[in-house]
């Protein structure tokens, strides 16, 4: 049995010194993680990543080229010796915008413009952004990364306007309109353009959302598709083949103030190009002690195989490997459904598709990375779809 000596357990001092102060927008992490079957926090930490890359498409291949170098000559080393059942000590923070709180706008505020020579503050008298400063430290710790993603909010919620009535529709022009929903699968957040849209009653006389739009919509109102109305903001094209007219979100919100003169004030306070964004900096550890492979060794791996559902240390140096490539590249579930196939043009006007790309270095696909992320549920979704929310009416 062998240790191994921790030089670097926290985040470095010069970082920790550039990061926010702990806040409810700025969550610390520090788990010891190992591969596959073997017991460890990982799904805990993979969970936390998963979300931020549904929520903000957040990705950090580039960040981790460098990491990943340098694990893979250590875990080389360390499978030349024999020597297996290490873990990856993987700490750092997650920062997410709060839109409500001074400090944390202040840190996403955007980097100032380069200043012409011939300006007095030129010399660097005024201060970097609070973001961008963290970063430029992040890059002299070898053994860190840091990446920022940012995704617009564009829905507008009109559950209330619809309550207000009493009634499942909305009229406008003495047209009748009816909220209906996409039922999420899992992962669909992440590409979701607008849950919800409001559209107009069929001329031939269909009413219920699966008649106007088909299988996977709903009625706002249940629960399986969140509860509320959410549509996007901009304005959505009417589909002449299908005989289908919507109204955007934009149309609600004008309609909205024009009836009700003293919410005009706080309304357009908000700025629909708002958004959302979060950065990850992520420090990464070889640690633990050290177990030298052996007959016994490999005897109990094999006998351990009931308990385990594998062979717990096998090709363990390959299977470090690929968990830390998937924290730092596996994306989220896309599996589409026979339905889809039906009426594509209009299902992507709920769910653009992601145009196909080859994979990016360390980046890695949801069935490459199943044995280490936990389940992704609908919930998940509709937690990412409600912080895309920009207006409430």
């Amino acid at each position: 049995q062998y240790w191994i000596i921790i030089r670097n357990e926290f985040v470095p001092q010069m970082v920790a010194d550039k990061l926010p102060p702990e806040s409810k927008w700025r969550s610390d992490f520090h788990n010891d993680i190992k591969p596959g079957n073997m017991v460890s926090d990982r799904k805990e930490l993979a969970k936390a990543l998963m979300f931020q890359r549904m929520l903000t498409g957040l990705q950090m291949n580039r960040a981790f080229d460098g990491i990943m170098a340098r694990l893979e000559t250590d875990v080389d080393y360390l499978a030349s010796k024999k020597l297996m059942d290490y873990s990856l000590l993987v700490y750092g923070s997650i920062i997410e915008l709060d839109h409500d709180d001074p400090a944390s706008q202040a840190f996403f505020a955007p980097s100032l413009p380069a200043m012409p020579r011939d300006s007095p503050y030129s010399n660097g008298a005024i201060p970097a952004m609070q973001k961008l400063a963290l970063q430029q430290i992040v890059r002299l710790a070898p053994q860190c990364g840091m990446e920022c993603s940012a995704r617009p909010r564009m829905l507008v919620d009109i559950t209330k306007k619809l309550q207000q009535t009493g009634e499942s529709h909305y009229y406008w022009s003495g047209k009748s309109y009816r909220c209906c929903c996409l039922k999420l699968k899992p992962g669909d957040s992440a590409l979701v353009r607008s849950p919800c849209a409001l559209v107009q009653l069929s001329a031939e006389g269909k009413t219920d959302c699966g008649g106007l739009l088909g299988s996977r919509f709903h009625a706002y109102q249940r629960s399986s598709v969140g509860g509320r109305c959410l549509i996007e903001w901009d304005q959505w094209p009417d589909i002449a083949s299908l005989d289908l007219t919507f109204l955007s979100g934009r149309t609600v919100f004008e309609h909205s103030v024009s009836l009700n003169s003293h919410e005009q004030l706080t309304l357009q306070q908000k700025k629909i190009a708002s958004r959302v964004e979060s950065c990850a900096l992520v420090c990464i550890s070889v640690a633990d002690y050290l177990l030298q492979d052996s007959t016994w060794k490999t005897m109990e791996n094999i006998a351990m195989i009931p308990i385990y559902g594998g062979l717990k240390w096998s090709d363990y140096d390959v299977r470090t490997v690929r968990l830390l490539r998937c924290l730092v590249g596996g994306q989220p579930p896309t599996h589409p459904q026979s339905e889809d196939k039906k009426r594509p043009g209009l299902l992507k006007l709920f769910l653009p598709q992601k145009k196909p790309h080859p994979l990016l270095p360390n980046e890695l696909t949801w069935n490459d990375c199943t044995n280490e992320f936990p389940e992704v549920r609908v919930l998940d979704d509709m937690k990412v779809v409600k912080q895309l929310v920009q207006i409430k009416l």
